[in-house]
């Protein structure tokens, strides 16, 4: 088979963007689910502009991103052409995991952006700040590589799309059951240290250097799932 580099790789995912995504049926949810996005700043009015709620939206880039990848290794054909071709792993298993973050943080942005142009046009007097959006923007990219490279590694150690994704949103809603539940647990102090993170004016930092954090993660797990595949292909070859 002809090399395959991290820029084909990643070429050749997008141009199973359709599959990936579901099919027709995917692609409808989206404008479905950004025109119900527009339904938060409405109702919530002003309160939307509490950087928690731009926080929340994360969430749509680690489901979508992590559910591509997940079909990018798991299936039958994709584990097929990973085992059998002649090539390094690094750069096809790049290449997927990077279509996997960017159609991740586009359809986050998509729906994102539906919420931010419904603030615009609810009268002009809300306003979020620059650096609030370049932040969500930030952690919905480190959001959707993390969870690209944890559904990559899911879907190479079940060897199945379905139980890969299945795993991915039990993980996803256990952490954020988590966040939730275990900050309530601290003293009243403490709880309000925590929530100043996410004040009008640190809520931009906050989510940049989560979003940092977040890819140095991705990064750990692109590695894990790097290395099983290697096994894989050299447990094969052996008995073979």
């Amino acid at each position: 088979m002809a090399a395959v580099t991290t820029t084909t790789a990643f070429q050749d995912e997008l141009r199973r963007a359709l599959p990936r995504a579901g099919g027709a049926r995917g692609l409808l949810l989206l404008p479905a689910l950004a025109l119900l996005g527009t339904l938060i700043p409405a109702r919530l009015g002003t309160a939307f502009l509490d950087p928690i709620y731009h926080v929340f939206y994360t969430a749509l880039a680690v489901l979508f991103g992590g559910s591509f990848a997940a079909q990018g290794f798991g299936g039958e054909r994709e584990r097929q052409f990973l085992i059998n071709w002649t090539g390094g792993d690094a750069p096809v298993v790049l290449g997927k995991l990077l279509a996997a973050t960017l159609w991740g943080w586009l359809c986050w942005l998509l729906i994102y952006g539906a919420s931010l142009a419904r603030i615009d046009t609810a009268g002009g007097a809300m306003t979020l700040p620059v650096f609030t959006v370049f932040g969500a923007g930030v952690l919905a990219a480190g959001a959707a590589w993390l969870s690209a490279a944890a559904g990559a590694l899911l879907a190479l150690s079940t060897q199945s799309v379905v139980t890969a994704r299945q795993l991915l949103r039990l993980g996803f809603f256990f952490i954020l059951l988590l966040v939730v539940i275990v900050p309530r647990l601290f003293p009243a102090d403490v709880q309000a240290s925590l929530r100043a993170l996410l004040s009008w004016n640190s809520a931009g930092h906050t989510m940049t250097i989560a979003g940092a954090g977040a890819a140095l993660l991705g990064l750990h797990l692109y590695r894990r799932a790097l290395r099983l595949l290697t096994e894989q292909r050299t447990g094969l070859s052996i008995t073979s």
